[in-house]
């Protein structure tokens, strides 16, 4: 039996959101294998790098945790112009 979502989410920005029926999506990944190889890819990288910022967070002196803060921001809050960061 498939337990119903129980989560409430909330978007910073507006959104659109669809939802497709469990076989469509089923067929999907079975036709796609790269599609879905890919996300998975995606997710365990990001996965392995909000472990790394925990370690360094938790265990790291005080410098550490400053460059991991600033490293994150870096690749995640930029602008990219050129080659060069530019924070708004």
């Amino acid at each position: 039996m498939v337990q119903p979502n129980v989560y409430y989410f909330e978007a910073l920005t507006p959104v659109e959101v669809g939802r497709a029926p469990r076989d469509q999506v089923v067929t999907f990944i079975k036709d796609k294998p790269t599609v879905i190889f890919e996300l998975l890819s995606e997710l365990i990288e990001d996965y392995a790098e909000s472990l790394t910022r925990i370690e360094h967070l938790v265990f790291s002196d005080a410098y550490r945790r400053v460059i991991s803060i600033l490293l994150y921001i870096a690749k995640h809050c930029r602008e990219a112009k050129d080659k060069s960061v530019r924070y708004s």
